[in-house]
């Protein structure tokens, strides 16, 4: 089986069986609205993620096969980039549908294409930073999925990472999606957060918080914060 390279747009492949074309075809069209950010988030879009994913579980040899399969090229790394992306969209776009059993299995899927995009990225620091932040996205949107699923035990350690990858990038209050639900627990104990005060923040405590977060915006709650003592509720905010 060959590998190929995107060109201009235009998937390039010195394997041009039919099969391997419809296979590149499937790809270049979820590819198209990833990389062009042609209306990422329509109905459209969604449709040429949920095919590729299908294609993905029914084609596993010709993308993941050992040694052989398009994810395995470090030339290919670009398109293995866009597959994430493009499952991100998938996944999150199903979990705020309420399809969450869709979701889990897309977030395996992504994992399973992020392990590989890991494996071809470890000889280059620059990729291995690209695929650090592709982690954190992953992270997130699998996180989320389990909250949503009442799954603590999967949660938490997402959760952990997720927070520490904000801090160690050193992200300004604006950049952080998870490091700031850790306020809710108290924003003068916690503010400005670092590994260190994070360390002493229990598992059972990292859930508290997502859940109290949750409910706040579900309108459930007056208070961002768990004592309420803090000036921003619902009202303010």
């Amino acid at each position: 089986m060959a590998s190929f390279a995107g060109i201009g747009g235009i998937l390039a492949s010195d394997d041009t069986s039919s099969e391997s074309l419809r296979r590149m075809a499937v790809f270049a069209k979820a590819r198209a609205y990833v990389k062009y950010e042609r209306d990422q988030y329509s109905t459209a879009a969604q449709d040429a993620y949920l095919e590729l994913f299908h294609d993905l579980c029914n084609h596993g040899d010709y993308w993941f096969g050992d040694g052989d399969g398009i994810f395995t090229h470090s030339f290919n790394r670009e398109h293995v980039d866009a597959t994430c992306c493009a499952l991100n969209y998938l996944a999150s776009h199903q979990r705020k549908g309420g399809n969450l059993p869709e979701a889990l299995e897309t977030v395996r899927m992504f994992d399973r294409v992020l392990d590989a995009y890991r494996t071809i990225a470890q000889s280059s620091e620059s990729l291995t930073r690209r695929v650090n932040y592709i982690q954190h996205k992953y992270d997130i949107v699998a996180m989320n999925t389990h909250q949503q699923l009442g799954d603590r035990h999967n949660f938490v350690p997402l959760f952990r990472r997720a927070v520490e990858y904000e801090i160690r990038t050193d992200m300004s209050l604006d950049e952080q999606e998870k490091a700031t639900v850790v306020y809710c627990l108290g924003k003068e104990k916690y503010f400005p957060l670092t590994l260190e005060k994070f360390r002493g923040v229990t598992d059972d405590m990292c859930w508290k918080a997502m859940q109290h977060v949750m409910a706040f915006e579900r309108g459930e709650v007056a208070s961002l914060f768990i004592d309420g003592t803090d000036d921003e509720t619902a009202e303010e905010s």
